[in-house]
C-alpha cells in the first residue's frame, strides 16, 4: 500500500494529520525538523501550487432564487397547490403558487444583500495579508 501524500488544495485526505505523531509525521510528509530544502520547497511549488484557499464563487441571482424551493415547506405548499388544482379550485391553487414564487423572490433578495457581518468576514481575506513563518533550509524564513 503506498504512502498517502500530503493535501494538495481541493484534494480530500484521509489521514488525520492532527493526530499524527511528528516522527510519523516527518516521515510521511517527506521533511525533516530543518524544513525543506529551497531546491524541494520550489520543486513542491510548482507541483502543487501555491498553497492558499480556494475563493468561494457568489451564487447568482437565479441560484439564489432556485435555492429557496428546496425547502421541505415549499414542498408540502406545491403539493396543496396540486392537490387543489386537482380537485378543481383553481383560485386556491393559482394563489398558493403565488404566495411560493413571491417567497422566493424575497428569500433570494435577502441572500443577494449580504448583511454588515458576514460581509465583513467575506472580504476579510482581501483586506488582511496573510504571513506565516516557516523553516527552510533550517532557517526561519517569512512567507507570504
Amino acid at each position: 500500500m503506498s504512502e498517502p501524500q500530503p493535501s494538495v488544495a481541493g484534494s480530500k485526505s484521509d489521514v488525520a494529520w492532527h493526530a499524527v505523531e511528528q516522527p510519523e509525521l516527518l516521515r510521511k510528509l517527506g521533511t525533516t525538523t530543518a524544513g525543506l530544502s529551497e531546491e524541494e520547497a520550489a520543486q513542491r511549488l510548482a507541483a502543487c501550487g501555491p498553497n492558499r484557499l480556494p475563493r468561494r464563487r457568489r451564487a447568482g441571482p437565479l441560484q439564489l432564487f432556485l435555492r429557496q424551493f428546496r425547502s421541505p415547506l415549499f414542498a408540502l405548499l406545491l403539493a396543496a397547490a396540486l392537490v387543489s388544482a386537482g380537485i378543481g379550485d383553481l383560485t386556491d391553487a393559482g394563489f398558493i403558487m403565488a404566495v411560493l414564487l413571491l417567497n422566493a423572490a424575497i428569500g433570494a433578495a435577502q441572500k443577494a444583500v449580504p448583511l454588515p457581518l458576514p460581509s465583513s468576514f467575506s472580504n476579510s481575506s482581501a483586506r488582511l495579508r496573510g504571513f506565516a513563518v516557516t523553516t527552510l533550509s533550517g532557517k526561519w524564513t517569512g512567507t507570504p
